[in-house]
């Protein structure tokens, strides 16, 4: 039941040069998850890597269409859907730093700039599970 915020507390917080900005610190915690900080001005490394496991993960049966799930990615790997861009990217972030997980793709539409139109775009792109 551990959150990010969490862990990085026990581990004695942030570095001063950490960028902690792309982080979903809200995050629930599973076993052997990968948790990478990257320095202010440097690519997120694992970013790719963990959104491929999270590819796996989702499609184990090979049943599943991958979906990004708005709860757990970064603020890069969100500028990949439809419609959203750095900005919105960053307040979706924002957003989960301050409320909480979403609770349904539908909550999407709370953060300023996302209305139907781009919800619309983007739902099936989408997941919060």
């Amino acid at each position: 039941e551990m959150r990010l915020i969490d862990a990085i507390e026990l581990a004695g917080g942030f570095l001063t040069e950490a960028d902690s900005v792309g982080l979903n610190l809200s995050l629930r915690l599973q076993d052997q998850m990968v948790i990478y900080v990257p320095l202010i001005g440097e690519e997120p490394k694992f970013e790719e890597v963990d959104r491929e496991e999270n590819v796996k993960q989702k499609d184990q049966n090979s049943e599943v269409e991958a979906k990004l799930n708005i709860n757990q990615a970064g603020a890069n790997e969100l500028q990949t859907l439809t419609g959203i861009g750095a900005k919105k990217a960053q307040m979706i972030v924002e957003y989960r730093q301050e409320n909480g997980s979403f609770q349904s793709i539908e909550d999407l539409k709370k953060i300023s700039g996302i209305g139907e139109k781009i919800f619309e775009g983007l739902k099936e792109q989408i997941t919060v599970g």
